[in-house]
Order: C-alpha cells, then sequence, then structure tokens
C-alpha cells in the first residue's frame, strides 16, 4: 500500500509507526509535496487522541516543521546508536538516532 495514498478508513489507527519511512521520502524527488501527502494520511487514518511514532535519523530541527502542520503535540528523544545499529546501519555519520512520539488532539 502506498503510505502516501492509503486507503485505510478514517481514524482506523490508534498506533502508527514509523521506522525511516518519512526519512526515505525526504531523500527523494518531490519531497515536500510527498511527505505532506504521507503525513496527511497518517493524520487521517489515526484516532483521536491517537500515537504516531516516528524513528529517524533527522534531527528534530529538520522533522519538526514537518510533523507541526498538522496540529500535531510532538515530543522527542535523544538515543545514542547501539553498537548493534552501527553494524547494521552504517550511512550515518550523525551519533544519534531519535524517536519521535506525536500524539493527534
Amino acid at each position: 500500500m502506498d503510505v502516501m495514498d492509503m486507503t485505510y478508513e478514517d481514524n482506523s489507527f490508534n498506533f502508527v509507526l514509523d521506522k525511516g519511512t518519512l526519512d526515505a521520502i525526504l531523500c527523494g524527488h518531490n519531497s515536500l509535496e510527498n511527505s505532506s501527502k504521507m503525513l496527511s494520511q497518517v493524520y487521517r487514518v489515526l484516532e483521536d487522541r491517537g500515537i504516531f511514532v516516528v524513528i529517524t535519523y533527522g534531527a528534530p530541527a529538520a522533522r519538526l516543521p514537518y510533523l507541526e502542520k498538522h496540529n500535531w503535540t510532538v515530543s522527542y528523544h535523544q538515543m545514542s546508536k547501539s553498537f548493534s545499529w552501527k553494524l547494521l546501519i552504517d550511512i550515518e555519520n550523525g551519533k544519534y538516532i531519535y524517536k519521535m512520539i506525536i500524539e493527534s488532539k
């Protein structure tokens, strides 16, 4: 299913997890338009007071502008990359990954 055009009904989920999808979209062609489509779809399928968790390499300053457009309450947590993460994913020079927890209103 295309994350930018999901066929789920409105308010279908109380929890949505994104591990790298937003990062991938933001690196692609038409990134601003496509990220807006994706996040609008997540917003649509998420129940009121539902939770959207984003695991990202993007620092909060780089991701919050996209997430705050949808009237979500956003908190984030910086996590050190563990040794196992470095073995599996050695594409980032940064020291941290971020977990962003977004609550719909």
